[in-house]
């Protein structure tokens, strides 16, 4: 990121997730004078909506706010699969933990592979259509058989939600 300094620019504060082919991550979220950078351990990360500041400051166990049971049972999920987790555990924990009321619902679930550069994702809560983003061949397409669309091309200037287009 060099000199780059992420910025709020909304009332949503947010971070960001890096991800290298050798599985390292880490999480950037802006703070009041420069990027905080937390480097994160162990074969599998989960990113929440919460600020990772404040996740360091009380433990999930002592949040009382709506939606934090969200976290127990991802960290329990995952914890439990091990090194056997699957990117259908992935959707299947996703989708047990989507937000479904208050401000900001669940509109996009992602999970990422970085050792195969790709990208699974769900759109507004739709797990019956999953896709896949290969980084490496630049393509789109279906991944769980319910959809019927060909493998296509990323464009030059990237994707966005209108590319996800279905028949059924």
């Amino acid at each position: 990121m060099g000199n780059r300094r992420l910025a709020y620019t909304t009332l949503r504060k947010g971070h960001q997730l890096y991800a290298d082919a050798r599985g390292n991550t880490c999480v950037i979220e802006p703070g009041p004078n420069s990027n905080r950078v937390y480097p994160l351990t162990g074969c599998n990360t989960v990113l929440t909506n919460n600020l990772f500041e404040r996740q360091r400051v009380r433990a999930a166990e002592a949040m009382q706010r709506l939606g934090v049971d969200r976290y127990q049972i991802a960290h329990q999920w995952i914890r439990e699969r091990g090194a056997n987790f699957t990117v259908a555990d992935g959707f299947e924990l996703l989708h047990r933990t989507m937000l479904t009321r208050g401000r900001f619902t669940t509109q996009c679930s992602i999970i990422i592979d970085p050792g195969e550069a790709e990208i699974y994702l769900a759109l507004k809560k739709d797990f019956q259509h999953i896709w896949k983003i290969s980084l490496t061949e630049r393509t789109l397409q279906p991944v769980n058989g319910k959809l019927q669309a060909p493998i296509r091309p990323i464009p030059a200037g990237g994707l966005t939600s209108t590319d996800f287009s279905i028949t059924q």
